[in-house]
């Protein structure tokens, strides 16, 4: 193989090597405390909320890129109910944002 193309790995397997679940892990962690912690402000918490909401569907899709999941349409059902859920989420927190 050639060491040029050896060299210059995807993103993924970089962050295979490094554990991307941990690093997902902790910030979905310093979100979660950072949502107890702070007070409740219009915006602070749906911003924090929807984040970790936002990380899960991101995270599901991910996981089906890198592990080439078969059959994938589960999966994408799943994302797409998290997606969802989110959406409405974001919606509900903006209509009590703007009245």
């Amino acid at each position: 193989m050639n060491p040029l193309l050896k060299k210059a790995r995807p993103v993924w397997d970089k962050a295979e090597e490094f554990g991307l679940w941990k690093v997902v892990l902790a910030v979905a962690a310093l979100m979660t405390t950072l949502y107890y912690a702070l007070p409740p402000t219009p915006t602070s918490k749906p911003v924090l909320y929807n984040g970790i909401g936002a990380m899960a569907v991101g995270m599901v899709l991910v996981g089906v890129h890198r592990h080439g999941a078969k059959p994938r349409e589960p999966y994408m059902w799943f994302a797409a109910g998290l997606g969802s859920f989110l959406t409405a989420d974001v919606l509900y927190y903006a209509i009590t944002l703007i009245t």
